[in-house]
């Protein structure tokens, strides 16, 4: 049976082992084949703040001169029931 991942959140790694017992090799029979320790990666999905993108470039002004405003966005890279609740705030910011 394979073991719970190494990390709480984010990339790690899952483990199994196994031993020759059962049943053992009997006197003069065959070892087992294979190895004793396995590994495979798992992901437990982003950990909590890593979910949002980098802030974009802030935007053009909207006006040539006196008072415009300016925008910029930053997107959820997580999928809904894959930590999207981690994304808590705009996604989108004007000044």
């Amino acid at each position: 049976e394979w073991s719970a991942c190494s990390t709480s959140c984010g990339p790690g790694t899952s483990i199994r082992t196994r031993r020759c017992d059962n049943p053992p090799p009997s006197p003069g029979g065959k070892s087992c084949v294979g190895l004793p320790v396995g590994n495979k990666p798992c992901d437990l999905g982003p950990c909590p703040g890593d979910c949002w993108s980098d802030w974009s470039d802030w935007s053009q002004c909207t006006k040539a001169c006196g008072c415009g405003k300016q925008f910029r966005v930053r997107f959820c890279n997580c999928a809904y029931g894959q930590g999207h609740s981690q994304c808590q705030g705009p996604g989108e910011s004007s000044q």
